[in-house]
């Protein structure tokens, strides 16, 4: 019974390497291990590609900044939507003259044009607080922003403590 043990041959799948192969073949050979090996490109590697990256843009829950054209002020914000759809309404904003939205205040009030074309995702969050506390955070680190809220150290305590009493 054991001879029938001794007899059978082991088998081991191995990625096909040029020069390297060949030389654990032949050690593995006397051992009475059967070696396979494969190859690392396939065609199907080759041809089939999987789907493109999400562009940053299109990806939700993210802190965003929206700079002004004619001055160094950026808006800073946070959505659980994409970037494009957020930018639309501030748009929307800008257009109407919303006096409750930073963008549009600034803009109207200093005849300033926004830069929409160099938006762009700071972070993506998906986490409702930590992208709410990153926003205030970084508005409260900036003296340039067009933000109606400045992010007070009061915003900061209650966006931790919210956070805290969610975590319980």
């Amino acid at each position: 019974m054991n001879s029938n043990k001794e007899n059978e041959s082991k088998l081991l799948v191995l990625p096909y390497i040029k020069g390297i192969s060949e030389k654990i073949e032949r050690i593995c050979s006397p051992l009475n291990i059967k070696l396979i090996f494969h190859s690392s490109t396939t065609l199907r590697k080759l041809l089939v590609h999987v789907k493109q990256a999400t562009p940053m843009e299109k990806k939700k829950g993210v802190v965003y900044s929206i700079p002004c054209m004619n001055c160094n002020s950026v808006y800073v914000g946070e959505t659980g939507r994409n970037l494009e759809k957020q930018l639309k309404e501030h748009q929307y904003a800008v257009n109407r003259m919303d006096n409750e939205n930073g963008i549009s205040v600034h803009a109207w009030k200093k005849s300033h044009r926004v830069n929409w074309d160099e938006s762009r995702v700071l972070k993506m969050i998906p986490n409702y607080f930590h992208r709410r506390l990153t926003e205030a955070l970084i508005i409260q680190s900036s003296n340039t922003t067009s933000n109606l809220d400045k992010a007070s150290s009061s915003t900061l305590r209650r966006l931790r403590s919210c956070k805290n009493s969610s975590v319980n």
